[in-house]
């Protein structure tokens, strides 16, 4: 068993949108728990899909086998009122992530959140008088 975070945007102008969220939550009930389900409701999204700028926007965790990923992510492809989806494994990504946080630390300075190389400094492009950049005369 493994934890999953699922992310799936629903059209807006579905006939029954909480009819289409026990569907998809009740794929997941069958093999094991869900442990939250969070809605986020309608938002704008960053790009129009299929010429409408909102979306509906649902977040699952949940602890289950990977049949029941794979059945979530077949219904999610067939059912045309859900525009995308999303699954993130949590255990692998759990280990990704606290990789890249010890990363960063190693590059930034205890008092300063900016990299280490950082001086806060600007580079300044040395002047040069415009006399310079004047094409020969052709004569």
């Amino acid at each position: 068993m493994n934890k999953y975070e699922i992310m799936y945007i629903i059209n807006p102008e579905c006939k029954d949108i909480k009819a289409l969220q026990e569907k998809m939550h009740n794929i997941l009930k069958q093999t094991e728990k869900v442990e939250s389900v969070t809605d986020w409701g309608l938002r704008d999204l960053a790009y129009p899909i299929n010429h409408k700028n909102k979306a509906y926007y649902t977040i699952l965790k949940v602890t289950v086998n990977k049949e029941a990923i794979s059945e979530f992510m077949r219904v999610a492809k067939i059912e045309q009122d859900i525009y995308r989806h999303l699954i993130i494994n949590l255990d692998t990504e759990q280990n990704y992530s606290d990789k890249m946080i010890a990363d960063l630390k190693l590059n930034t300075n205890e008092n300063d959140e900016r990299p280490s190389h950082y001086n806060g400094e600007r580079r300044q492009r040395p002047y040069v008088p415009r006399e310079t950049y004047k094409k020969p005369e052709n004569k």
